[in-house]
């Protein structure tokens, strides 16, 4: 049987829809996050939504060497996890660290997951 001309373009398209809604679904990530303001469950919120955007990322593509978008998730969830849970830290540095936090997680997304 013989691919059809058409089935390239349509297989294209359909990746450029699959593109263009996970960009929104990232955006929308993106627009969540911002009104996130440090508390005790702030940190697993944002964890949360750091998971939210790697299953996307892994629906796409979960080969971490070609998805970019992935690898930086991951990397960024390992890094702020562990700076969050390093113990004897105050509450003043602990609310630092979850700013520095969900400011990477937020430059990852506009730079790595949202493709203009």
């Amino acid at each position: 049987m013989q691919n059809s001309p058409c089935a390239e373009p349509l297989s294209l398209t359909l990746q450029l829809t699959n593109s263009l809604t996970m960009a929104h679904t990232f955006e929308s990530i993106l627009e969540e996050v911002s009104g996130l303001q440090y508390s005790e469950d702030s940190f697993l919120d944002l964890i949360s939504y750091i998971d939210k955007a790697i299953q996307i990322s892994k629906a796409i593509n979960s080969d971490r060497r070609t998805n970019h978008c992935l690898n930086q998730l991951v990397q960024t969830k390992q890094k702020e996890r562990d700076s969050m849970m390093e113990k004897g830290i105050s509450d003043s540095e602990r609310e630092e660290r979850f700013k520095e936090a969900l400011s990477n997680f937020k430059i990852d997304l506009r730079t790595f997951c949202i493709k203009s």
